[in-house]
């Protein structure tokens, strides 16, 4: 098993959608923590806030498929402004993944928070996007197999990912 060295996180955290510092409610304890976020794919991971990301490992992530993300009305959440509730599928619980189905994140400014509702909004359409458009090639090739098209079609996804997209990582 290979070790994650300072260059693999270095690399590992390089290109994030987005990133920056919000206050992160706690869970239990409703108190509120200073963090630094990165969006990456369709993940929102969270730092105690260092000198260099790179050198931490992330203190939690936020799993974003499926999820909606909007701004707390004034004063339902907290005393706070610029406040956005992030509400997870309730399947996730279930499962195990995560702990709660809500988190609740402040941003210092109206503009700053928007931008974080925008791009997290944006995650879950890129997702769906990206399998349509891998539906469509698939259908498009009118590939047949032996194995069955549900088989073929994970040969393809497998070939795809394998191909274009961990070839960026």
């Amino acid at each position: 098993m290979k070790t994650l060295t300072m260059e693999n996180k270095a690399l590992l955290w390089s290109r994030p959608q987005k990133s920056g510092i919000l206050l992160k409610r706690g869970g239990e304890i409703k108190t509120w923590k200073k963090r630094q976020f990165i969006l990456k794919d369709a993940y929102l991971f969270y730092f105690k806030v260092l000198s260099s990301v790179e050198q931490s490992q992330p203190s939690g992530l936020i799993p974003l498929e499926g999820c909606k993300v909007g701004f707390a009305p004034y004063g339902s959440q907290t005393s706070l402004e610029n406040v956005m509730i992030i509400t997870l599928p309730e399947e996730l619980i279930n499962i195990g993944i995560v702990k709660r189905s809500n988190y609740v994140l402040a941003a210092q400014s109206y503009d700053e928070c928007h931008s974080w509702i925008g791009i997290i909004s944006k995650v879950f359409h890129k997702e769906i996007m990206l399998i349509i458009t891998l539906l469509h090639i698939f259908h498009n090739l009118n590939l047949f197999c032996t194995h069955g098209s549900i088989h073929c079609f994970h040969l393809f996804l497998t070939f795809v990912f394998d191909k274009f997209i961990f070839q960026e990582l």
